[in-house]
């Protein structure tokens, strides 16, 4: 019945609109006009669907393209607003997204919340393959890193005697 009902929406359409068409070929548009920009059903039936065709463009994307191979990477905001903060460049090079918890003592963290030694987690996960400007607080001790597919955890300490390298790459999880 439903079928009947569009069928008869569509005829009815067509013959209210087909002098708007006379012009236009049957089929679809010849080249360079290959690239679908908008499609819409004007009568909300699917038997009747216009296109918008346009010119696929190369250019500007290759220009994205560019674009986003040299831009910063993101920026992932481990601080909990202290206002003495270090960024490094964070580089996920697996599959899985990382938690990242961070550690303010030297004698290690438990996963016991509100508890002086417990770690706070960052609010948001690394995704996979991806490097991160993050931002952390300078008093963090280490980092545990973990892959919630895997299910593999590393560490990462501050050097002693040393500032915060500028960069680090995961290298187990």
């Amino acid at each position: 019945m439903l079928t009947c009902v569009a069928g008869a929406q569509v005829k009815e359409w067509w013959a209210g609109n087909k002098y708007k068409y006379t012009l236009y070929a049957k089929g679809l548009c010849h080249p360079p006009y290959t690239h679908v920009d908008h499609t819409e059903s004007p009568i909300g039936v699917h038997g009747v669907v216009t296109r918008e065709m346009g010119e696929v463009q190369v250019a500007p994307l290759i220009e994205t393209l560019i674009e986003e191979a040299t831009a910063p990477p993101p920026q992932l905001d481990c601080s909990f607003n202290d206002t003495s903060t270090y960024t490094i460049a964070l580089t996920h090079p697996a599959e899985g997204n990382i938690k990242i918890r961070t550690c303010r003592t030297g004698i290690g963290c438990t996963g016991a919340k509100g508890q002086w030694n417990s770690f706070k987690d960052c609010e948001y996960y690394m995704g996979p393959n991806q490097t991160v400007e993050m931002k952390f607080e300078q008093k963090v001790a280490y980092f545990a890193f973990f892959n919630t597919k895997t299910e593999e955890t590393e560490e990462f300490w501050k050097p002693k005697d040393a500032p915060w390298p500028a960069s680090y790459t995961m290298k187990h999880v």
